[in-house]
């Protein structure tokens, strides 16, 4: 550094009135080097090596941590964690060792940071792992659809005693493009009016390519079923509608409508705290329209417009006028459902009893659909044991609302079963606990 500075104490020696302006522009540096080279002249005039650059090393290091410390560290991090039953942090372990400084042979760190790097060091605080994130593809829009329940009050004079979620709100958003499609409240949603709105909003809307939704039992009937296709389930299929029922615990599988029931209940539900349908009803009407056409939308498709002025629509079927009900098998050809053969020798598949056989009894049943030739084949042990034909099955084309008028027969029926599987449940562990 000290060759670099000689022309400027030359420059100085030959012109000691020039500006820190004009010294910069004759040697090309900045007025800030100027500046501070100039200062340790004026400050060490007659040493020459004080104007050297000084190095960056600290003039004082300070001690290390011993050995002997370093081990107390590690010995109260596993104890202090027993104690705790947690895992004890660096300002809890540097808290004891203030308490035994005076027995250990060497200072010990005052600074919680020097024990973090410790215990970094030795592996017993690791760095955190970060999941990558994947982006999730959309589709075109108006292809998918994502239905949930979202919970508008949790009291209601209208909603039946003792119910959780007094009252809800059917909504169906599109995968594409975020749209909402429709958003109802009510206070009675059970499989069959969740059903019926389903099927006004398809009436309205014309039918989806797929439907992605989660386990409530009120879309995918009991769990006791042992997932056969419920009313709602094969209503959609029957109208050539996939359905994507999600993991359980997994909503993030359904973003697009977890993120649009959370702006609602912001932007809408709590701002005007509605109490019965008719009233949630009045404010959701607008403001789904309001959210479609006016409201910027940040998604990564709309780039800040509104949903429905982002991008088109793709082309969805209306409703034929006649409809076959036993399409459903095409859509779960092949599923397989696991039954208890009882001490009769028969299983029961959703409401129909079917004899396997004697021999069998107080086994499982494995039991897969074939759509070909509508029925199912019995395994046992790996082994087929029979084709048993389908009951139930109506076997012509009927008009669409007869065909409604069955679904949803067939889902009220449904909800009765479960609701009658929770009272036994409820008892049942009632007793347990009285007992």
């Amino acid at each position: 550094m000290a060759s670099s500075t000689c022309p400027l104490r030359e420059l100085i020696q030959e012109n000691p009135q020039i500006s820190h302006e004009e010294a910069a522009m004759q040697l090309g540096y900045s007025i800030t080097w100027v500046r501070k080279w100039r200062k340790r002249f004026d400050e060490n005039r007659a040493d020459e090596e004080a104007v050297n650059s000084q190095p960056h090393r600290p003039k004082h290091i300070p001690h290390q941590v011993s050995v002997v410390v370093e081990e107390r560290i590690i010995a109260l991090r596993l104890s202090l964690t027993e104690h705790y039953n947690r895992k004890v942090g660096p300002r809890t372990i540097a808290a004891y060792l203030k308490r035994e400084k005076d027995s250990l042979p060497d200072p010990v760190p005052t600074s919680s940071a020097t024990i973090w790097r410790i215990l970094r060091r030795r592996q017993y605080i690791l760095p955190p792992v970060h999941e990558q994130k994947t982006t999730f593809e959309r589709p075109e829009p108006g292809l998918d659809w994502e239905i949930d329940y979202c919970t508008a009050a949790n009291n209601s004079p209208e909603a039946p005693e003792k119910q959780r979620n007094a009252l809800e709100v059917f909504n169906v958003v599109d995968r594409g493009d975020s749209s909402c499609i429709a958003s109802h409240a009510a206070t009675n949603f059970d499989a069959e009016n969740t059903l019926l709105e389903m099927a006004a909003t398809i009436q309205k809307q014309g039918i989806p390519r797929s439907v992605i939704c989660d386990r409530d039992p009120r879309l995918v009937g009991s769990q006791s079923a042992d997932n056969y296709p419920s009313a709602f389930l094969r209503f959609l299929a029957c109208l050539g509608c996939a359905v994507d029922i999600l993991p359980p615990r997994r909503p993030d599988l359904k973003p697009y409508v977890e993120r649009f029931q959370r702006t609602l209940k912001t932007e809408c539900l709590r701002k005007h705290q509605a109490e019965t349908a008719a009233d949630t009803n009045t404010f959701l009407a607008p403001y789904c329209d309001w959210y479609n056409l006016e409201r910027p939308h940040q998604g990564n498709v709309n780039h800040n417009q509104p949903p429905l002025q982002a991008a088109r629509r793709a082309f969805r079927p209306r409703i034929p006028e006649m409809i076959d009900p036993d399409r459903w098998l095409n859509e779960f050809d092949g599923r397989s459902y696991r039954r208890h053969v009882d001490s009769r020798g028969t299983i029961k598949l959703w409401k129909q009893t079917y004899y396997i056989g004697k021999a069998f009894k107080n086994q499982t049943v494995r039991v897969r659909l074939d759509a070909s030739t509508k029925s199912f084949q019995a395994e046992i042990a790996g082994q087929l044991n029979k084709h048993v034909p389908l009951k139930g099955l109506i076997g012509r084309e009927m008009e669409y609302l007869d065909f409604l008028a069955i679904m949803c027969d067939e889902a009220r029926s449904e909800w009765k079963t479960y609701l009658r599987e929770q009272y036994f449940k409820a008892q049942k562990a009632s007793s347990g606990t009285n007992g």
